[in-house]
């Protein structure tokens, strides 16, 4: 763990800083094709940057990131549709009363989510995962809102993993001047530097920016009090050298969603670092095609060596030669061939798309928004295939983020008080999270159409061994088929409500057992009891003659 003293937490920032530097040049390279408006080395820009679009030909990288991002929004993340729902950690300890608790706070859940800052934050946090494979989102009681949602740029924030690979620490560098710092902070917890700041603003002086880091991470600790919390929140003025403020989170606020682990990095692996060679071609590419182009439309000129500054270009332009030497001006012939060149743009474009998943999001978006889960899948199995990967690592790791909803609203009364089958902790230090921690299942049509690939395992497998327990019943041990079943119905989308409890069927099954075990003697009973009439009524003499 990290010691929570001044000189610790600087050495510790500058350590990671260090580190995110050497990402900070590569993904400064990735944006001038992808995201050219991202200065990543500018801590506050004041003013946009464009620079960045120059020498920039092709613009097929920010289409195709503005596609991603959109795609994920619209299709992952989609506020016109139910797409997550809280469920308890253990089904099998939960009645049905419990789902339908789990089912109304994953509602009121979302509305939350809707009328807090969410939607207008996630939006950069997945166009930072495109462009440099790593986001960060972080959220906290609002002021005004229940929810408040911070966003911070790609390039800002630095994180590390903790022994389970789970990132577990961020630190933020912020740029705050005096007066900022003291409405946050207050003015009486400033250092000498920034104090002095503050007055020459008050006399209509210069700003100073001063660099703050916000430093969040484990402790080895437990307790209720916010210094003794299990996660640290220190901000810590740079210049100064000075704790503006500690407190602590009884749950890590932030997630850092990663498109794709890149190796044992902190930092994730962007579809734009996989997409950088094609679009880099690509871009060279289209510079040489629209030379083509104009040297087809104007193509150069061969003239006397002394008559250079008399050859006219312009429409109906006049040009004076001398017959009398035989030479006149006359355009170049050019065997350049445009189409080869159209043709090969055509097939890079179509690679750096794929890398984005372009075609996945156009199809799904071009179809009605009330298709199903069923009918999304159908559009193209591969292409959902290709996606599944990013899917699960985006949504694992954003799952913390939607957990630590889930407790802060709770803690705040927006849910209604739980049945007797939802188990809370008892008081103590965890006071934040007396409630177990729900599992997050993403519902949304291209999440549940992800599901269907599931689905149809399951069916090829039932298809395969039905002719079989035809002739041996007992291959059917091999298989738990209720959870077949009952996986199979969850990733069709079916409601929790129709769905029984396992435990119910399993009862409901015993019952219906011990009825027909009762059933069966009952009729072994009267065909013993008939049995007997018949033989008392049998005359004893005739019987003593048929066994004769």
């Amino acid at each position: 763990m990290i010691d929570e003293n001044v000189d610790t937490i600087l050495r510790k920032a500058d350590s990671l800083e260090s580190e995110l530097n050497a990402f900070k040049s590569h993904w400064d390279l990735t944006a001038k094709y992808f995201k050219p408006q991202l200065d990543i080395f500018a801590q506050n820009p004041q003013s946009p940057d464009v620079t960045g679009f120059s020498g920039l030909y092709d613009t097929t990288g920010i289409e195709s990131l503005d596609t991603y991002s959109n795609g994920m929004i619209a299709e992952v993340f989609s506020s016109n549709e139910k797409w997550m729902i809280y469920t308890p950690q253990d089904d099998h300890e939960v009645d049905d009363a419990g789902r339908k608790w789990y089912n109304k706070c994953s509602e009121l859940a979302l509305t939350a989510l809707g009328r807090s800052n969410f939607y207008q934050s996630i939006k950069p946090v997945v166009t930072d995962m495109g462009c440099g494979g790593t986001g960060s989102l972080y959220v906290e009681r609002g002021n005004k809102k229940l929810l408040k949602f911070c966003y911070d740029r790609l390039g800002t924030f630095a994180i590390e993993k903790d022994g389970e690979g789970d990132i577990r620490t961020e630190y933020r560098w912020l740029t705050m001047t005096a007066s900022e710092m003291a409405d946050k902070f207050g003015e009486d917890n400033l250092g000498k530097k920034a104090k002095a700041s503050l007055n020459e603003m008050k006399k209509g002086g210069e700003k100073t920016q001063f660099t703050v880091i916000h430093a969040c991470f484990p402790r080895n600790k437990n307790g209720i009090e916010a210094k003794n919390k299990p996660f640290a929140s220190i901000y810590v003025c740079k210049e100064d050298r000075m704790i503006l403020e500690e407190g602590g989170y009884d749950y890590y606020p932030f997630a850092s969603p990663r498109a794709e682990i890149w190796n044992d990095y902190n930092y994730g692996l962007a579809p734009a670092s996989k997409a950088l060679p094609a679009m880099r071609e690509l871009n060279k590419l289209r510079r040489d095609v629209h030379e083509g182009v104009a040297l087809q439309v104007k193509p150069p000129w061969l003239v006397p060596s002394d008559s250079v500054d008399e050859i006219s270009t312009r429409p109906n332009g006049v040009t004076v030669f001398d017959e009398r030497n035989g030479m006149k001006p006359e355009q170049m012939r050019l065997y350049n061939d445009i189409n080869a060149g159209m043709v090969l743009m055509e097939n890079v474009t179509e690679q750096v798309r794929g890398f984005f998943h372009a075609q996945l999001f156009e199809a799904v978006a071009q179809k009605d928004k009330q298709m199903t889960a069923r009918e999304v899948a159908s559009i193209e199995n591969a292409a959902l295939r290709r996606f599944l990967p990013n899917f699960n690592q985006i949504t694992t790791e954003l799952t913390p983020i939607f957990q630590n909803v889930f407790l802060l609203l709770f803690n705040e009364g927006a849910f209604p008080d739980p049945p007797e089958s939802v188990k809370l902790y008892p008081d103590g230090p965890m006071n934040a999270g007396i409630v177990p921690l729900p599992k997050v299942e993403f519902t949304s049509r291209i999440a549940l159409a992800i599901r269907m690939i599931e689905n149809n395992a399951i069916d090829r497998t039932i298809e395969r061994i039905m002719p079989m327990i035809q002739i041996a019943p007992e291959l059917a041990d091999n298989f738990d088929l209720d959870q077949m079943l009952r996986d199979s119905a969850r990733n069709d989308g079916i409601s929790e409500d129709v769905i029984k409890n396992l435990q119910e069927v399993i009862e409901q099954r015993e019952a219906r057992a011990a009825e027909m075990a009762q059933q069966q003697q009952m009729m072994m009973a009267q065909q013993a009891a008939s049995a007997a009439k018949d033989a008392s009524q049998v005359d004893p003499e005739k019987l003593q003659g048929m066994m004769q």
